[in-house]
């Protein structure tokens, strides 16, 4: 297999071996540290409580600084529903109680198995 350039000029030399090379580890490393700094960057974030994007938990809002805060109206159902397994009630259980109370997941769609039980 050939690797070709748009940009670099590689001659067919045995320089060009070792161009090739360097471009190729340079780009290499160059990936990998960025992997790095985006993972310590997004722990930092995790570490000082701010929102790193995705789906938001149930339970929490964000601020205007990109924190986590207590969400006042749902907070209290999922304190109870951890309270509902934690004495042994079923996820179905729990499913269908939150459903009947109006309770909606992130999407605003009704209570499934997954959406009460899911696990990260």
């Amino acid at each position: 297999m050939k690797v070709v350039s748009a940009t670099e000029v590689i001659s067919e030399g045995a320089e060009g071996i070792i161009l090739e090379s360097v471009l190729e580890g340079y780009a290499e490393y160059y990936s990998a540290d960025l992997s790095e700094k985006v993972v310590r960057g997004m722990t930092d974030n995790a570490l000082k409580c701010k929102f790193n994007g995705g789906t938001l938990p149930i339970g929490y809002v964000i601020d205007a600084e990109q924190h986590f805060q207590i969400d006042p109206l749902t907070a209290p159902f999922v304190l109870e529903t951890f309270k509902r397994y934690d004495s042994g009630e079923t996820i179905s259980s729990i499913m269908n109680w939150l459903n009947k109370q109006g309770f909606t997941n992130t999407r605003g769609q009704k209570m499934t198995f997954n959406s009460v039980g899911h696990k990260k």
